[in-house]
């Protein structure tokens, strides 16, 4: 067998156990049907997005309310926080993690430049 033959035989016999591997992964997945899933919805917003979670399950995320996205911290007993950098109108904040109690997320400046911030109460 040539080396380049032998170089094939190896990349396929490769490729067919990664091909393996994903099938069993796939037939190991839950489906949807095992999850639970809970609507997450900013009072009075025409759009939400829910973007991180700590151990604690508090949520963070973005709501839309116009054209305007702002920054939201969701409490355990589902009530809700709003998230803003002070200083910036129109707000335009999203809080994309949290760790604890500290935030993290992006907004964008007076001079429409996208900056990041951490948050801390």
């Amino acid at each position: 067998m040539t080396r380049l033959a032998q170089r094939l035989s190896l990349l396929l016999r490769q490729t067919l156990r990664l091909g393996a591997v994903a099938l069993t992964l796939m037939a190991l997945a839950p489906d949807a049907s095992a999850f639970t899933f809970t609507t997450i919805d900013y009072p009075g917003a025409t759009q939400t997005e829910a973007c991180g979670i700590n151990t604690a399950g508090q949520i963070v995320g973005a709501y839309r309310n116009g054209g305007d996205w702002r920054g939201f911290l969701r409490h355990l007993d589902g009530t809700f926080t709003p998230i803003d950098v002070p200083g910036h109108e129109p707000p335009q904040t999203e809080a994309y993690g949290i760790c604890g109690k500290k935030v993290v997320g992006t907004y964008y400046d007076k001079n429409n430049i996208l900056r990041g911030f951490l948050a801390t109460p």
